[in-house]
């Protein structure tokens, strides 16, 4: 296990890929199950909104891009899916040599459904793949 303590100080551009790398894994997996859930049963933003009192505009917003999604936006909005959200932290195996956003990288996990060879089954048997960095976290179905 490595020792935290001697770790080197992160740099302002390794904090911000930090927390653009978590904004946009929580982002992706909610819109890929918002598309989901659009394509089969014809959920709308104006349906979904309102399981949370929300407008159509704002859970739109919410779903257009990372940049919206906060932790209650992302509560929210896993409760309006109906879906667990899961959250797990796991020591990197590898050192990150890029600090770039995550989708210059490719991290981005797979939409559910996807033939991804790095798929994942979750509970309920919706699908994720996890991110190249080993950073995880889940949005499962209840």
């Amino acid at each position: 296990m490595k020792k935290i303590a001697h770790l080197p100080v992160l740099s302002e551009e390794q904090r911000d890929d930090a927390a653009l790398r978590a904004q946009d894994l929580a982002w992706s997996l909610l819109a890929g199950l918002f598309d989901q859930y659009a394509a089969t049963q014809k959920l709308t933003y104006e349906k979904l909104g309102a399981r949370i009192k929300r407008s159509k505009s704002h859970v739109q917003r919410w779903l257009s891009s990372p940049f919206n999604m906060s932790l209650k936006s992302l509560g929210l909005l896993a409760e309006a899916l109906d879906a667990e959200l899961v959250i797990t932290l796991e020591p990197r195996s590898a050192k990150r040599t890029s600090c770039g956003h995550p989708a210059e990288r490719g991290a981005f996990p797979a939409l559910p459904g996807s033939d991804d060879p790095g798929e994942q089954t979750l509970h309920g048997g919706e699908a994720a793949s996890a991110p190249a960095d080993g950073s995880s976290l889940q949005i499962v179905m209840a």
